[in-house]
């Protein structure tokens, strides 16, 4: 990951919803928290949201960190698309 510049302080911070508390919902709300966002995060179960502000998902969410290229950000969404869709069509009912 490469270092990102620290966020502006003279303008409000913009105020942001992520809708769903997964691995990628959850990377993203910290990606977007880190560049100086005010981020408000939607579990659908509270023992999830729990969880996840308690830091339960912490090492998990630092993996999903590594795996970003900053420089090749369509190259990343469309492997974690790619990830994503073999998993789902792996857990199918027969």
């Amino acid at each position: 990951m490469t270092p990102r510049e620290a966020p502006r302080r003279d303008v409000a911070a913009p105020r942001v919803a992520v809708l769903g508390s997964g691995s990628w919902g959850t990377t993203f709300g910290k990606v977007l928290a880190d560049g100086g966002a005010d981020v408000m995060m939607w579990a659908r179960r509270a023992e999830l949201a729990h969880e996840i502000r308690e830091g339960k998902f912490a090492e998990a969410r630092d993996e999903w960190l590594k795996s970003l290229d900053f420089d090749d950000v369509e190259g990343t969404g469309l492997r974690w698309a790619r990830e994503g869709n073999a998993y789902v069509c792996s857990h199918g009912k027969s």
